[in-house]
């Protein structure tokens, strides 16, 4: 152990976490070829379904509104609401028109896209002229979801004709960005993979040495506990986050031979981010200030910085777990269980309150940006989990100083 450093090297690019960066290859290719291939192919056919579910649901309101327009007309001559009668059973009318060209056109190979795009189009700016005047839509669904989700539609359009940029009328194309998006979002196969191996590359990093009694040699070098902690903490670190980084990689390069890059879209980032711990009482249902478009790459970047601040976390706690207890398969267990219930959030997802408490759950990068983690501020995200990291280190290196090894 004259070079600590190159021995930390050599621990860490030890052959398991060689087999597990091989594994993590290979489940990586099983996920695209199953789960996102699978799902680009079946789009076509959902979104179908749920044009005609829309179909039937105009079809009813069209006939609920032209029969409250002619009893306004024939009881209520001149009465001062019908103006606004009239305009939504017009709307409804064309509402029930336009979706019925967007069922056929969706019914029809090859897809033609522009006419996709031009009755979508119709069907939102119809709705300026309601929302301009308050008219109340209670439950009908005319703005096809809430009021500031068709805000959010109207935004990412002018966003892409602005741009001179083509939206995409399957946004489950699995180009490279999309891939790389989707994967780092946290409530994702591909992030629990990343998980997973953060965890079990890292989980003997204290124990291995206790169970192997190298201990004895590692710590009578002539160096301070303090260092030879920070050492070998800092070079699992690095490497993990380079063999994050690489699995990453990998990933968009596979979407990127399958249906090239796709760092042309823009994506929607909500401003509900600002909902902390329920402090915020604000009207959801309407456009925030700080919602707004950006690029896909920049909303990857965004949630590979907040992956790689809860993967500095993740080692933290590794490696205090694995200095107390000092027993590979006991660590082994307790970071397993810590898995199984992050799969299990990622299953059935908990109320945003109860995700801003616990800072253990917010690897979910995607819901932080999109304003469903509660606690997404990014900022005071990503300061959270640093001052978590930090705490947690300086918790297992006061144990490295002063306990009796």
């Amino acid at each position: 152990m004259k070079h600590p450093l190159l021995n930390e090297l050599k621990l860490a690019l030890s052959k398991k976490n060689l087999l597990l960066f091989a594994a993590a290859l290979i489940v990586i290719l099983l996920i695209n070829r199953f789960y996102y291939l699978k799902a680009y192919q079946q789009y076509p056919e959902q979104r179908l379904q749920e044009l005609e579910t829309e179909q039937e649901n105009a079809l009813v309101w069209s006939d609920a509104y032209a029969t409250r327009l002619e009893r306004l007309n024939d009881m209520y001559p001149g009465h001062e609401d019908i103006p606004d009668a009239t305009l939504m059973a017009n709307i409804w009318q064309h509402t029930t028109s336009y979706l019925q060209i967007l069922v056929n056109t969706w019914q029809k190979e090859p897809l033609d896209t522009s006419r996709i795009l031009k009755y979508e189009q119709l069907l939102d700016d119809q709705l300026v002229e309601v929302d301009q005047k308050g008219i109340d839509t209670g439950l009908t669904g005319l703005f096809r979801s809430t009021k500031r989700d068709w805000q959010q539609r109207v935004q990412l359009r002018s966003a892409y004709k602005a741009a001179g940029l083509t939206e995409q009328v399957n946004p489950l194309q699995p180009t490279g960005a999309y891939l790389l998006l989707d994967g780092l979002k946290g409530d994702s196969i591909f992030s629990i993979v990343l998980i997973a191996l953060v965890l079990f590359w890292n989980f003997d990093i204290w124990a291995a040495d206790f169970e192997q009694s190298t201990y004895l040699l590692y710590f009578t070098l002539p160096y301070s506990r303090i260092r030879l902690y920070l050492n070998r903490v800092i070079i699992r670190t690095l490497l993990t986050v380079l063999g994050l980084a690489a699995l990453c990689g990998f990933q968009f390069t596979c979407g990127t031979l399958w249906q090239g890059s796709g760092m042309d879209r823009l994506v929607t980032l909500n401003g509900t981010a600002m909902q902390t711990f329920g402090f915020f009482g604000m009207d959801w249902q309407n456009l925030q200030p700080t919602d707004g478009v950006v690029s896909i790459g920049l909303a990857i970047i965004a949630e590979a910085v907040i992956l790689l601040f809860y993967t500095l976390l993740l080692i933290a706690i590794t490696s205090l777990l694995s200095f107390v207890t000092r027993n590979l398969i006991l660590t082994e267990v307790l970071l397993s269980a810590w898995l199984i219930l992050v799969m299990t959030y990622v299953k059935y997802p908990r109320e945003n309150k109860a995700v801003g408490y616990s800072i253990l759950l917010y690897f979910q990068s995607g819901n932080a940006l999109s304003g469903a983690l509660g606690v997404g501020i990014p900022l005071l995200l990503l300061l959270l989990l640093l001052l978590a990291s930090v705490v947690v280190h300086a918790g297992a290196c006061l144990l490295v100083v002063h306990q009796e090894l």
